[in-house]
């Protein structure tokens, strides 16, 4: 669960919504308003670690609860993150 914000007084009050607020009007292409994405995101998943020479080899796949619609402005339509995500890495992380 997480997300990032713009700015810290957005923190406070998005942690206890766990939907996108005002979705319909991210899905409308030609809105000039900007889209809102201060909620919470959650998301399940497992994944897979085998130590190399060369460091860990990580595979991770993950279930995305509510994915946010965002508007593609150039292209006049709107899109969401996919549902189903997956991650492989190779070395150790930072």
């Amino acid at each position: 669960m997480g997300n990032v914000f713009a700015s810290t007084s957005a923190l406070f009050p998005s942690l206890v919504r766990w939907r996108q607020p005002d979705r319909a009007e991210c899905e409308i292409p030609l809105l000039p308003a900007p889209c809102n994405f201060n909620y919470m995101s959650q998301a399940v998943g497992g994944g897979i670690r085998y130590r190399t020479p060369i460091g860990p080899v990580r595979f991770d796949v993950s279930y995305n609860l509510n994915p946010p619609v965002f508007r593609v402005s150039s292209q006049k339509r709107f899109d969401t993150l996919h549902t189903v995500n997956f991650f492989f890495s190779i070395g150790q992380t930072f």
